[in-house]
């Protein structure tokens, strides 16, 4: 896995070198370059010190502790992310994202793997004017629909 710094002189929660998220358009994009090229801190680095991540099994991840741990064991598998489609609403210091995205594992004998999902985020802007990812469920609501009950499920 290899792991890179940015020059920037400003620090995410890592103490790391960044660059500051000034657009949260940016967001989906930088956690794409950051994760293809094995950047733990710089994933960190896109998050708010609580922030909540959501795994497949649905369990949350929070804070900076648990989400090191989560994008160590993601960035093991050396994973090729990639957004198919994206939106950012934004209404103040909020932003509300939603992401088609799937990602690649090639396997040691060549063979490749894809997981494919819509997720769900929501952006805070800093008091600094820059924005980090408050909540990410990169499952969307998935888990919701197939947990939720029959007379529910869709009732949206």
């Amino acid at each position: 896995m290899t792991t890179r710094s940015s020059s920037s002189p400003s620090s995410g929660p890592t103490g790391r070198a960044t660059t500051p998220i000034t657009d949260p358009q940016v967001i989906g994009r930088s956690f794409n370059e950051r994760c293809n090229a094995g950047d733990l801190d710089g994933l960190l680095a896109l998050y708010e010190p609580d922030a909540v991540m959501v795994d497949e099994t649905g369990r949350p991840h929070r804070g900076t502790t648990e989400l090191r741990s989560f994008f160590t064991a993601m960035l093991s598998v050396e994973p090729t992310v990639r957004t198919v489609a994206a939106t950012v609403v934004v209404h103040e210091d909020v932003a509300q994202g939603s992401t088609h995205w799937q990602l690649d594992v090639t396997a040691p004998d060549g063979t490749v793997s894809r997981t494919e999902g819509h997720a769900a985020e929501l952006l805070r802007r800093q008091p600094d004017g820059t924005w980090l990812v408050a909540i990410d469920n990169p499952w969307g609501a998935r888990r919701a629909r197939q947990d939720a009950h029959p007379d529910t499920a869709g009732s949206r």
